[in-house]
């Protein structure tokens, strides 16, 4: 995907003077790169030799005939080196004839715009899953829909925005336009009053502040929203501050659609991992508006099981979320799709999830059921929605509603974008929820949000086929995820 120049032809001059300009105004040539600038001293050298050669009878080219520039040369398929940061600045990535030394055409590309061209478009309406193809692998994060290749983390936002579509229309369903919200926040001590307004409707839900030594900080501190049932003191004692809701008063955990998301959004196919999505998101702002106490650049959500699948969307849509910590999350989560192994037991799969609890997801889901090889994403996509911004996920190996887990195919995407330290996975030789996953998480977190240094830890895993095969499985999935990547 490139940026959108037009040709120019400028005499040498004309150039000179261009590329002086900035100086002369005491701005910096933060647009011409060392590269151009290694063009434009070549040919001022090139301009000196033609006029000493010329002089000279035999000289070099003497008898040459002059070439005429082409200026109307395609340019479409040369390299952009750059976009300029002022429209006034031209950016040389030069032709010169050797032939004409006295008549030194430059190519002179001048910035339109910076705007990236049109992402691919998905298909309007989107297949049903029966029209989808089959992939037995993990789908490659790095070409779009149509199988056009990334050819950069440039074109990454435009992959994200994507997947993010796909994910909504055929697992949690559409996140609200939150353009259209109101939202406002009366506090009273630590309690936080949240109202929206949408629709022509009114919902109102609330959440409670609790910090570090049961004192408001003198200056912001990160702040942790949370559906409740953690180890607070993992991030009390670290100088985190907590906000706490009920999930209940957001969305029921049912069929029965109450709460105060669906006050406003009622009867919509609209998962409940949504809705509660949506709790997180919309206490943020809650917390920009009154609680001059916690940091808004340094926030992360967190929760377990099916609220760790909640935190994990909430992290997906809002990108002022820093962290996203989800745990023990398993299908629909962090889990796979695409891949089971059953050695200690009946893994969440989507069978018995889509069975047991349809109204986690879009009833859309339900056209997979048969297949999920027809998935157009697996799990490492849907993780990968939180880039580049920080995610840890944490896990038990002994937890048998979990299957396999991305670790090898999420790094090879926050590698791919530059930002590897952002991503960990967080294994221990535990159960479902278990309380010391908070501690697991605890050196990633404070790195995230205090820039300490990172502790590389050893895990001991109990040697079982189940282990082995997790692993297996996973450094597969990392060499075919990085054998697709362009870089």
């Amino acid at each position: 995907m490139m940026d959108t120049y037009t040709s120019t032809s400028v005499s040498l001059e004309a150039t000179v003077g261009l590329l002086l300009q900035p100086l002369i105004d005491d701005r910096p040539l933060d647009s011409v790169l060392e590269a151009d600038v290694e063009v434009f001293l070549k040919s001022m050298l090139l301009t000196l030799l033609g006029f000493l050669f010329h002089s000279v009878e035999g000289g070099f080219n003497a008898q040459a005939p002059p070439v005429e520039p082409d200026f109307n040369r395609d340019i479409s398929a040369l390299p952009v080196l750059s976009c300029a940061t002022d429209e006034d600045t031209l950016i040389i990535v030069g032709y010169i004839p050797l032939a004409s030394p006295m008549n030194l055409p430059l190519q002179v590309w001048t910035p339109v715009h910076c705007e990236r061209a049109a992402c691919p478009t998905l298909p309007s309406p989107l297949p049903s899953a029966s029209a989808l193809p089959i992939v037995q692998e993990l789908p490659n994060p790095f070409a779009f829909f149509d199988g056009t290749p990334l050819t950069s983390p440039d074109d990454w936002e435009c992959r994200r925005a994507e997947i993010k579509t796909l994910v909504q229309e055929y697992l949690y369903s559409y996140h609200p336009d939150h353009s259209l919200e109101n939202v406002t926040a009366r506090r009273t001590g630590n309690n936080i009053a949240i109202t929206v307004k949408a629709n022509g409707k009114t919902a109102s839900f609330s959440t409670t502040l609790t910090f570090p030594n049961n004192r408001a900080p003198t200056s912001p501190i990160p702040v942790v929203i949370n559906p409740g049932a953690l180890d607070n003191n993992v991030f009390l004692s670290s100088g985190i501050a907590l906000a706490t809701f009920d999930v209940n008063s957001i969305a029921a955990d049912s069929t029965s659609k109450t709460g105060a998301f669906w006050t406003l959004y009622a009867p919509e196919d609209i998962g409940v991992l949504m809705a509660w999505a949506w709790g997180f998101n919309r206490i943020l702002d809650a917390l920009e508006l009154v609680a001059p106490e916690v940091d808004p650049k340094r926030v992360g959500v967190i929760g377990c099981s099916r609220w760790g699948k909640a935190a994990l969307v909430a992290g997906m849509f809002d990108d002022r979320i820093t962290l996203t910590m989800p745990m023990s999350s398993g299908l629909e989560g962090i889990s796979q799709w695409r891949f089971l192994f059953q050695e200690l037991g009946p893994n969440e799969n989507i069978t018995n999830i889509f069975a047991g609890a349809p109204w986690w997801v879009t009833s859309r889901l339900g056209q997979f059921v048969n297949d999920t090889r027809r998935m157009p994403f697996d799990s490492h996509l849907q993780a990968s929605l939180v880039a580049p911004r920080a995610l840890i996920w944490d896990q038990g190996l002994t937890d048998i509603q979990v299957r396999v887990v991305p670790v090898a195919p999420t790094q090879a995407i926050y590698d791919f974008l530059g930002v590897k330290d952002q991503y960990g996975a967080a294994l221990r030789n535990s159960g479902h929820c278990d309380p010391s996953g908070y501690s697991n998480i605890k050196d990633f977190m404070n790195r995230v949000f205090f820039g300490t240094p990172r502790r590389e830890t050893t895990v001991t895993f109990r040697r079982t086929r189940h282990t082995l095969r997790h692993f297996r499985v996973g450094l597969i999935a990392l060499r075919r995820v990085v054998e697709a990547s362009p870089i």
